[in-house]
């Protein structure tokens, strides 16, 4: 039953990217991955520091808390759940096992993609079978970490739990959910309707025929890592030529009920072999055209069949934010949303929403992560070396004027992989060199493209965004098209199809960044500055006071706003 009247946490502890997130009184109010906290990218397993960390942002005591849920009860697999070493050791990332070399990875291979196992649905009767004792052994530990928790516990479904993430933080009354990822209970793809507080599912692609999973293997066959690296080979899509690939494309039917023609794992890779010969770029540029013209057209079926015009999406094959931009752009589109934190990361704060019995209510901010402790953050300034000087918004836009690069780590930090100016690296744009350089000092691939921060007030001269993405482009999570003015201005956060994954900023969602763009200018600078994530290759984004030290300094950046102070390293000047 929901738990209408009190907080709910909600826990996501599966083989990559768990985390934790809290709602009271229907709102999402804080959530954190646990990567960001214990320093390990795609963190998985328990997350003890998230639990504990949500519950120190929200306030909430365990006594207090009126449910627990957990997302999931196939994925994560229940028995690795039970047996947190053997998880601990299971890494669905591997590259080896989508594009296997000897017995061994087959052999993963095989059990992960060729048993009965991933296709059981989370109504299955095996998966009800377990739900009891899973829910009794992880209340158990989670009982033993949090001395007075007397809540019940709940196990959702892993796309309901997806779906309501985006629907719950949509702010619409009516509308549509998509759902598509790797694989999650059985599904592969789902849509729904939401309608208040109530999401009904209206079609569901089982497993085998995921196009995340289809994209995780041809991150794998081009030498890049599955589940980590697909935003490299969507980055890579815009250099190349789709036209230039010989391979049929591995889905057929028709738009709404599109399958893989040769399943997955052996039957995939010997359909994909040919695709060795071609250059990366242009099998990244097939791959993406690919994956636009199926979702644009189970999009335009849905449409159609439902009379909706306001859609919510989820899950990971949403982290495309070039596919997200051509969703936005389909006719009758009226408005689009995507959750921040579209992949698995986002499940907790889905099963917390469901078991509180939310209504949908659009999410103000993404800054639900953990804020800067007091101590910590006087501490690392009190040891801290590096000269002080004035971090008033109008000198850090003169800062980024002249060609320095600034760090900023204040506030609670965002929930998601994007950086929306609580974690934030910023730069002039004007320089198309600043590419090479922030690349060099983050140790990040050359290809990558950088993002522009521009004002709400200015961001029909920056790009043709599509009026339907309005809301979604607030969190970096949809592209769209340059303006002349942003391409002269900023050409280093244009993409080299054209196009920018732009952040539309507030003044009163981000008031410190929102002053940065306007000072910046005021003194003639353009309507965009540059706004990366603050983390260095492979690693997390920056959550603490010391991480933000330890990173500035290894990248050897210009500036740090740490909390309200400035640090800046080469120059002189007092304490």
């Amino acid at each position: 039953m929901p738990a209408e009247h009190g907080p709910c946490l909600g826990v996501f502890d599966g083989t990559h990217d768990a985390g934790a997130a809290v709602v009271v009184g229907g709102r999402l109010v804080a959530a954190v991955s646990e990567e960001r906290l214990v320093r390990d990218k795609g963190a998985a397993g328990w997350p003890a520091a998230s639990v504990a960390a949500v519950l120190a942002s929200a306030g909430v005591r365990p006594a207090e808390l009126a449910a627990v849920a957990f997302a999931g009860r196939v994925n994560p697999n229940p028995a690795l759940r039970l047996a947190r070493g053997a998880q601990a050791r299971w890494r669905f990332d591997e590259p080896r096992l989508w594009d296997p070399d000897g017995w061994r990875s087959r052999l993963a291979e095989a059990t992960q993609l060729q048993s009965p196992f991933p296709r059981l649905r989370s109504d299955s009767l095996a998966a009800r079978a377990w739900t009891l004792p899973l829910r009794w052994a992880l209340g158990r530990r989670l009982a033993a970490e949090l001395p007075g928790l007397r809540a019940p516990v709940a196990v959702h479904d892993h796309h309901r739990c997806h779906a309501a993430a985006a629907w719950f933080t949509f702010g619409v009354e009516r509308g549509l959910v998509i759902v598509a990822d790797g694989v999650g209970d059985g599904q592969a793809l789902t849509v729904w309707r939401g309608q208040g507080g109530a999401l009904v599912p209206l079609r569901a692609w089982p497993f085998p025929d995921s196009h995340g999973l289809v994209y995780a293997t041809l991150t794998a066959i081009l030498g890049f890592r599955p589940f980590r690296h697909e935003g490299k080979v969507a980055g890579l899509a815009a250099h190349g030529d789709p036209d230039a690939v010989p391979v049929p494309w591995p889905f057929v039917g028709p738009p709404d009920a599109r399958r893989l023609a040769c399943g997955l794992g052996p039957g995939l890779r010997a359909a994909l072999a040919p695709l060795r010969a071609c250059r990366r770029e242009d099998v990244c540029a097939w791959l993406q055209r690919g994956l636009e013209a199926d979702l644009c057209g189970l999009l335009d079926a849905v449409l159609r069949e439902t009379g909706e015009s306001d859609v919510a999406l989820c899950g990971g094959v949403f982290a495309n934010v070039r596919l997200n931009q051509r969703l936005a752009e389909r006719p009758g589109m009226r408005r689009l949303w995507v959750f921040p934190h579209m992949g698995d990361g986002g499940l907790a704060a889905g099963a917390a929403l469901l078991s509180a019995g939310a209504a949908p209510v659009a999410l103000p901010s993404a800054a639900l992560g953990p804020d800067l402790d007091p101590a910590e953050l006087g501490a690392a300034l009190a040891s801290a070396p590096e000269a002080r000087a004035s971090a008033d918004p109008a000198a850090l836009a003169a800062r980024l004027r002249r060609g320095q690069l600034i760090a900023l780590c204040r506030g609670r930090s965002e929930f998601g992989p994007r950086a929306l100016g609580q974690r934030s690296i910023l730069a002039c744009p004007a320089d198309p060199a600043v590419v090479d350089r922030l690349n060099a000092a983050l140790q990040r691939s050359a290809f990558m493209p950088f993002a522009p921060a521009v004002r709400a007030e200015d961001i029909d001269e920056a790009v043709d965004l599509a009026p339907s993405a309005r809301a979604a482009a607030r969190f970096m999570t949809v592209t769209a098209e340059a303006r002349p003015a942003l391409r002269a201005a900023a050409p280093a956060v244009v993409h080299a199809d054209g196009s920018a994954r732009v952040q539309v900023v507030h003044a009163d969602e981000a008031p410190l960044l929102h002053a940065i763009l306007s000072a910046y200018r005021a003194l003639g600078g353009g309507p965009a500055l540059l706004n990366t994530s603050f983390n260095l290759h492979e690693e997390p984004i920056v959550q603490t006071a010391g991480d933000a030290l330890r990173s500035w300094r290894a990248a050897g950046l210009d500036g740090l706003v740490l909390g309200e102070a400035l640090l800046v390293q080469g120059e002189g000047g007092a304490r």
